[in-house]
């Protein structure tokens, strides 16, 4: 998920999904992906979020990652899969990774449903 902090309208991903997406999206589907964005950023705050674009990058857009129970996140750990780009190396792609490990929850089934109408 990702928000915006500039000035301007706030980006909505949500909205991005719409207008990408090939076929129509059930209002049902919907509202799960607005459920799911909603949780994801009230569980990872601004502050922790990572930049768009990497640490140091040009935007100021930011992106948070939710991971459907704690048992993907250790598939992930389990693999080789490194969070950061490809095309950094050595202490860049460690300080990406290291934001992007910030912007980590995990979204658990038992989570309280109240945030749906957000």
């Amino acid at each position: 998920t990702r928000s915006s902090t500039g000035t301007g309208s706030a980006f909505d991903p949500i909205d991005g999904i719409v207008k990408i997406s090939a076929t129509n999206i059930s209002s049902e589907l919907m509202d799960d992906l607005r459920t799911v964005h909603n949780r994801i950023k009230a569980t990872v705050k601004s502050n922790d979020m990572a930049p768009w674009a990497g640490v140091g990058g040009d935007t100021t857009r930011l992106r948070a990652f939710g991971f459907l129970g704690q048992a993907a996140l250790d598939r992930l750990d389990a693999s080789s899969v490194r969070l950061h780009a490809v095309e950094k190396v050595g202490g860049d792609a460690d300080e990406d990774e290291r934001a992007n490990r910030r912007a980590i929850c995990i979204l658990d089934a038992d989570d309280d449903d109240d945030d749906k109408d957000d």
